[in-house]
This record gives C-alpha cells, structure tokens and sequence, in this order.
C-alpha cells in the first residue's frame, strides 16, 4: 500500500497514544504494589550503612601506612557480608522475582522494548515499492477480459505493471497531477470513464488525487474499517479489473477541496489513466512524464559567453 505524509502522520498519532498509554499503566502498577517501596527502601538503608562504613575504613586506611593489600580487601569482604541486604524468602518467590518486573527500570525497560517494536513495525513496509494486496483474480467476473498475453502487447511497460501488477508509480512522475483543465478522466485498458475533472484537486502527495468517482465505474475492495481509515482499500476498473489506485478516508483533511465534502481521497497512479479534454483537444495519457522544469539562471548569474576564434583550414 502506499505510503503518504497524511496517513503517516495519523499513524504515528495513534502509535504514540498507546506508548503512552501503556507507560502510564505501567507506571500505575508500579505505584499500586507496596512490596516494591518496601524493598526498595531496605536495600537503599543497607547500602547507604555500607557506604558510610567503607569511608571510615579508607580514612583508618590512609593514617595505617603500613597496611597490607590483602588486609585492605578482607576488612571490605567483612563489609560486604555483614552488611544488611533482605534476601528472598522461598525459592518460589524468587523464581517469581526473576520472572516479573519489580523495580522502575525493569518496567521502563521492558516498555521500551514493546514500544520501540511498535513503532518500527510500519516502517518497515516502506522498505520496496508497494504492490496491491487484494489477492482476487483481475479477469474473472469482468466485462473486458483478456489473457496477459494480450495485455503486454495493447498496453506500455509502465501501464501493464500497475494495471495489471497492481504496481505503483513514483509520485509526480505523471504528467496528470498537474493537469487542471476540464474533462474526463477514462480507464487506460478499456476506456472506461472513471473521473470528473470537477472532482479533481491537488493533495499535495505526488499522485493525481480526486474527492469522488463516476457511479458504477470503480470496485473498491471490501477491507475493514481501520485498514479502510489507515492503509486504504485497492480501487480497481470495474469493466477490466485494472489496478488504479488506492481509496482512503481521510478526505476531511483537505479543506477547500472536494474530498473535504465527501470525505474520501481516491490517490490514483496517473499512468492507469488518459485524460480526455472537453475542448475536443488531443487526449494525454498519463504515462507520460511531466515537462522538465527549466533550471536557465537570470541573466546576472549566467557565466560570461566565450568567444571562439575562426579556425582557418
């Protein structure tokens, strides 16, 4: 599916409330479980009664020259062992212990590790080019019906791969995100009329993106509703079953666009599209790459032109 600025920002949203959502649980447990504070501050009062006894013992140490390394490291043995720390009771609770985080740097440890997991996981789908999910067949079912064979030789390269691949453009390498004049947009396998220009507006994502399509022209794919909000649903052709894009429901982000009225976001791969003017003009097909953009500096910044000198042969 493909990845956008909108859908990943409503994505990080809602992985970042769960973050903290369960760090505030786990912080809630941690405050709720007396046994924690109770061994917490023992073991807190047995080192601070070790620390203060080291002490003496270094300043005895520095006024005793003559006192021997292996006296030094028994006198702190003798600390060590004498010293206070609770133990466990039963061999079941420290089975128990081990198993279960009981101090605040375990319990944070351990929602780093469940947070840092979820907050991944989504990237890693942006690793390769996206490919349609939906695994029904493109030719069953359809009025148009060719074999693949057929296809690859009426369709171009770049058209039969997201057609009929359910592969995805780059984005703004359609010459059809900038198109802006009236017409209709039709199916590039059948001629199929899919979209009103009317319905047209600029996303902002790099593919042509329209508010609504023409009645009974597009088949949506039936996924749930938190796919449907966050990834999408496949749109294909409903005459030839060609791959055309993606539909979201994130329409109410656009204001002052169509898709603010309807809600919905049909991103398109510009070359499963031709563009057929009302004006009666030649039709543009949208695997065509837009103009380069001229990069000619202003005149003041140009490099001074060399003349050459005549060549006489």
């Amino acid at each position: 599916m493909r990845k956008d600025d909108v859908r990943r920002v409503i994505t990080v949203f809602v992985l970042y409330k769960f973050i903290a959502l369960n760090i505030i649980c786990h912080s809630h447990a941690l405050l709720l479980n007396p046994k924690i504070g109770n061994e917490r501050r023992s073991l807190f009062s047995a080192m601070k009664s070790m620390k203060s006894q080291m002490h003496s013992n270094i300043r005895h140490e520095k006024k005793d020259v003559s006192l021997s390394k292996s006296d030094v490291l028994s006198k702190h043995s003798t600390v060590t062992n004498n010293s206070k720390i609770p133990p466990y009771n039963t061999e079941e609770e420290k089975n128990k212990q081990n198993k279960t985080p009981t101090n605040r740097r375990q319990i944070l440890k351990r929602t780093f590790q469940t947070c840092t997991t979820v907050v991944l996981l989504p990237l890693t789908f942006q690793i390769s080019p996206a490919k349609a999910s939906s695994k029904k067949n493109r030719t069953d079912g359809y009025p148009v019906q060719k074999s693949e064979r057929e296809w690859s030789y009426v369709l171009s390269g770049q058209q039969y791969n997201i057609l009929r691949t359910g592969g995805t453009e780059l984005p703004y390498s359609s010459i059809l995100e900038e198109e802006e004049r009236s017409g209709i947009y039709q199916c590039a396998a059948c001629d199929n009329r899919l979209f009103d220009s009317r319905e047209k507006f600029h996303s902002g994502t790099g593919w042509p993106s329209f508010a609504d399509s023409i009645q009974e022209s597009v088949e949506v794919e039936n996924v749930n509703l938190i796919q449907k909000n966050l990834v999408g649903a496949e749109l294909r052709c409903f005459k030839c079953g060609g791959h055309l894009g993606d539909v979201f429901k994130d329409g109410f982000l656009f204001v002052n666009t169509p898709a603010f009225k309807t809600g919905k976001r049909y991103c398109i791969d510009g070359a499963a599209l031709v563009f057929k003017p009302n004006d009666g003009s030649e039709s543009v097909y949208g695997d065509t790459p837009p103009p380069a953009e001229s990069n000619d500096l202003p005149s003041f910044l140009q490099p001074p032109k060399i003349n050459t000198r005549p060549v006489d042969y």
